[in-house]
């Protein structure tokens, strides 16, 4: 009986030196990324607290939350979109932020095709300034060139939708590692 509960602990602990060291990777690796270049050379990604419309960066983020209102504040409103469509769009609106835009920005955005085509897809219904997506543009490449992105065919070395980032059904890892966790404490506990 001893055993099982020394086996359980010893677990425990190593499952929290795991989510440990997971985090100092994170941290090295969040200040070793490389500079934010739609901002030049002189700003690298940081956290960010308070990014309203780009909360997914905000742990490492290349804006700043005044440039996301200022951003966010000067779109049309958009009529009868679909929460796909809104995602999109705002995961779109929001390539400012990423820490990622030196893989895909070069004095222009480099956009997944595949991405414009799928907000195109999604929002061809929605209406702003009285007319659809569908009715002002031809398809997703027309859209996204008439927002002065360059569309490429690849899904490499371009920017692309993140599903995961407006939330998923799959729990997070600190979410997992607390539920096992609580499981192992739960049997040490009946044992």
């Amino acid at each position: 009986m001893a055993d099982l509960k020394s086996n359980i602990l010893l677990s425990c602990v190593l499952v929290l030196c795991f989510v440990f060291l997971l985090k100092a990777e994170r941290t090295i690796t969040v200040n070793t990324l490389p500079v934010c270049s739609y901002y030049g050379d002189s700003r690298y990604a940081s956290p960010e607290a308070s990014l309203s419309n780009c909360s997914w960066y905000s742990q490492s983020a290349c804006c700043k939350r005044t440039e996301v209102t200022s951003v966010f504040g000067g779109m049309y409103s958009l009529y009868g979109a679909s929460t796909a469509c809104q995602s999109r769009l705002n995961y779109m609106m929001c390539y400012f932020c990423s820490p990622a835009q030196g893989e895909w920005y070069d004095n222009h955005v480099r956009i997944c095709m595949e991405f414009c085509d799928d907000t195109y897809t999604n929002c061809m219904n929605a209406k702003y300034n009285g007319h659809t997506i569908g009715e002002k543009y031809r398809n997703g490449r027309h859209f996204c060139e008439s927002q002065q992105f360059e569309v490429v065919h690849s899904k490499q070395g371009c920017f692309d939708f993140d599903p995961g980032a407006f939330g998923s059904s799959t729990m997070s890892a600190l979410h997992k590692v607390v539920f096992l966790i609580s499981v192992f404490v739960s049997i040490l506990n009946t044992v």
